[in-house]
């Protein structure tokens, strides 16, 4: 299965450390040009610039137009935009990473299947790549962090019991 990924849940895996997450659960893993470019700026240190040095990245473009388009009709950002229209290219294949609602909500009319990065850190531990200790850790940043607020948290621990 493919990914394809923004870069809101790039930076929320840099925090926690658990970027390299994932090659090991997707065949592929897509970044929009727009998204790594607002991920890693030049000169810039910031959460989710070491993607770009990643060997298991593929970058992509859409199309200019469309990816206008699709920000003026939806009011989505230019990297969520673009990750939409590239997974939306093989719709079957790709798994969207996106947390934005309003990009959810956009994905989802367009039938792409979505994950948010709370279910990707559970879908890690039932894979066995995390423990259940490490993704309450992960969600413990992400809330101080502020990319979490408690109820997500909750959600996502609720999820973690589960397993």
């Amino acid at each position: 299965m493919n990914l394809v990924v923004d870069a809101g849940p790039i930076n929320a895996l840099s925090k926690t450390g658990h970027l390299a997450l994932l090659p090991r659960l997707f065949d592929t893993v897509v970044v929009p040009t727009t998204v790594l470019d607002e991920v890693s700026r030049p000169g810039e240190k910031r959460p989710g610039e070491e993607i770009r040095r990643q060997p298991w990245i593929t970058i992509r473009e859409s199309e200019p137009v469309r990816r206008l388009e699709l920000q003026k009709s939806d009011d989505i950002a230019a990297g969520e935009a673009d990750a939409i229209l590239l997974a939306a290219m093989a719709p079957d294949l790709c798994i969207l990473l996106v947390d934005d609602k309003r990009a959810r909500q956009v994905a989802t009319a367009h039938g792409l299947r979505v994950l948010r990065t709370g279910a990707l850190l559970v879908t890690a531990a039932r894979h066995g790549l995390l423990s259940a200790d490490d993704v309450a850790l992960a969600v413990g940043t992400l809330v101080r962090e502020r990319y979490l607020d408690s109820q997500a948290a909750s959600n996502i621990m609720t999820l973690l019991q589960q397993i």
